[in-house]
């Protein structure tokens, strides 16, 4: 079973274009002020967009034996066995992990209630 979706492709284009907008920005600051300062407007804008699409769980797939979560760049599994429970809170959906962490994974458009009954389902 499958809540959110890792890369939709109205994200990318929309992260395509504001790459693209900041990149002009820089050259219009540039030509006008003869500064490169302007060349930290895209620099910034990547840092900040890699940063938080890195850590952001977009699409979570429960497997039989696992969890895995997917962030914009990559996935990764956790075994059920390592996860102590599930939980709603005014973030969404958090699991608690046994070292004792709770993390948010409510993807982005999935239903908290949803998720949680389906998370809390499966680790019965």
């Amino acid at each position: 079973m499958r809540f959110g979706e890792q890369r939709p492709v109205a994200e990318v284009a929309a992260l395509a274009l504001l790459l693209i907008g900041f990149t002009g920005l820089a050259a219009a600051v540039f030509f006008l002020r003869e500064t490169i300062i302007g060349v930290l407007l895209p620099l910034t804008f990547i840092a900040g967009a890699f940063a938080g699409l890195r850590a952001e769980v977009r699409e979570i797939e429960i497997l039989p034996d696992r969890l895995v979560l997917r962030t914009f760049f990559r996935s990764y599994a956790i075994p059920r066995q390592n996860i102590t429970g599930v939980v709603i809170t005014e973030r969404g959906v958090a699991m608690d992990v046994l070292n004792g962490s709770r993390y948010p994974i409510n993807p982005p458009g999935v239903d908290a209630a949803e998720l949680h009954a389906a998370l809390r389902e499966w680790l019965q």
